[in-house]
């Protein structure tokens, strides 16, 4: 039977509770800020190159 005692005070404990959270919830916040713009002009650039792609065989069968 290993027991171990808490030396800590409650203060102290409830103190250093909070700091991880709140950081990740920030960090979170300020990836998903980049990601989502992000990922909706990547979108947004892969399907106007799509769409040049179609357009140049488009004129490349009209030419056949």
């Amino acid at each position: 039977m290993n027991q171990e005692i808490d030396l800590r005070s409650p203060e102290f404990i409830a103190s250093r509770r909070l700091v991880r959270p709140v950081f990740l919830k920030y960090m979170v916040i300020v990836l998903l800020s980049f990601l989502l713009p992000g990922s909706y002009y990547g979108i947004l650039f892969y399907s106007s190159n799509l769409q040049l792609e179609l357009a140049a065989e488009n004129n490349y069968l009209l030419e056949l």
